[in-house]
């Protein structure tokens, strides 16, 4: 899985990834951090302890949120989903179970 999404990171186009970086990056978006105390519904953030930068990030966004939790996966970097994608699921089940009302799945 890892050996695919490299491949297909590779094809990308260097205009492409650029153009993604200036619409989409975190460059391109607003500085949020003065205004998570706004924010009242539960929200996780989850990163991946080799993404030194959103780990960091991670428990600093959360403590400023009402009712905000953050989860860090040890050995995942940027893509938590894709590479630990079982301890991705526990963590946001975890969190589902405590905050999504039961009844919808």
């Amino acid at each position: 899985m890892l050996a695919e999404q490299r491949r297909q990171r590779i094809e990308n186009s260097p205009l492409g990834l650029a153009n993604s970086l200036r619409g989409m990056g975190a460059g391109a978006q607003d500085y949020i951090l003065d205004r998570m105390d706004v924010i009242d519904v539960p929200s996780l953030f989850l990163a991946g302890a080799l993404d030194t930068r959103y780990a960091a990030l991670a428990p600093v966004l959360a403590s400023k949120g009402a009712g905000a939790e953050h989860c860090i996966i040890e050995t995942a970097g940027h893509t938590t989903h894709l590479e630990q994608p079982e301890a991705w699921t526990r963590m946001v089940r975890s969190f589902l179970d405590k905050h999504a009302p039961r009844g919808l799945e």
